[in-house]
């Protein structure tokens, strides 16, 4: 089931990010230098399967969707938590849409935990990242994205 969870999980990425961001990312190269700063956004869930879908972006993709999806009013909230608080909506917004859909196939719901952000370091981490069986890189505008679905 994650073989088939890794596939929808990049279409429901490209979907989210193209729905609610505006932004059309396509397939990236691959080995491909990680973004400079990176972000990991993670949200463990349960249900026929127990796993973890984890994201990896680059910080400029966070501010650019929040560009496109907050209102010039920010209440005086720094744009560095503008950009976290917009990739851990869509991380949310591809699980919901990722796993909605398996639950339903499965006959099963999926729980959801809250997303969770922490930072990442590209120049260690990133190639394994991308290297994990199932993995899948977008070039969004420039700003790189990779997603993967991992079991418990």
């Amino acid at each position: 089931m994650l073989d088939k969870l890794n596939q929808r999980a990049v279409d429901s990425l490209a979907q989210a990010m193209e729905t609610v961001g505006f932004i059309v990312p396509a397939a990236a190269e691959r080995p491909s230098p990680g973004p400079a700063h990176a972000l990991l956004v993670s949200m463990p869930f349960s249900g026929p399967v127990s796993g973890v879908v984890e994201m990896v972006a680059a910080e400029e993709l966070g501010t650019a969707l929040a560009a496109n999806t907050l209102t010039a009013e920010t209440d005086g909230t720094p744009a560095a938590q503008r950009a976290e608080d917009a990739l851990k909506e869509l991380l949310n917004i591809t699980c919901g849409a990722l796993l909605c859909g398996a639950g339903a196939d499965e006959g099963r719901p999926f729980d959801i935990s809250l997303p969770r952000l922490a930072a990442f370091d590209s120049a260690l981490e990133w190639q394994g990242f991308i290297a994990t069986p199932g993995a899948h890189v977008l070039d969004a505008d420039g700003a790189l994205v990779a997603i993967r679905v991992k079991a418990a």
